[in-house]
């Protein structure tokens, strides 16, 4: 499964990543540590987000941690290119 991704850091609860997409609907998640690696391995995960049907894509973090930006079509054909920022959880 082909995929692109960006290594958000470490995000605070409440941050907001925001993500600008060009090209065909991708899926657009993000993935804490632990499920991004399950993910990365073929398994099972846990992600916020999910079908892009518009641009921009605001996904909100849920807890604080190390995030992970994935973009990727479930196995299908297709292709887009991303920018992001992670707006604060504080403003």
């Amino acid at each position: 499964m082909g995929f692109k991704y960006s290594d958000l850091g470490q995000l605070s609860a409440g941050s907001v990543v925001r993500v600008n997409i060009r090209g065909d609907g991708p899926n657009v998640r993000i993935f804490d540590s632990s499920n991004f690696r399950a993910f990365s391995a073929g398994r099972e995960a846990r992600y916020c987000g999910g079908h892009a049907k518009r641009s921009p894509v605001t996904i909100p973090v849920p807890h604080t941690g190390h995030w992970y930006l994935v973009i990727d079509f479930g196995g299908y054909a297709g292709s887009a290119d991303y920018s992001f920022e992670v707006l604060s959880a504080t403003g």
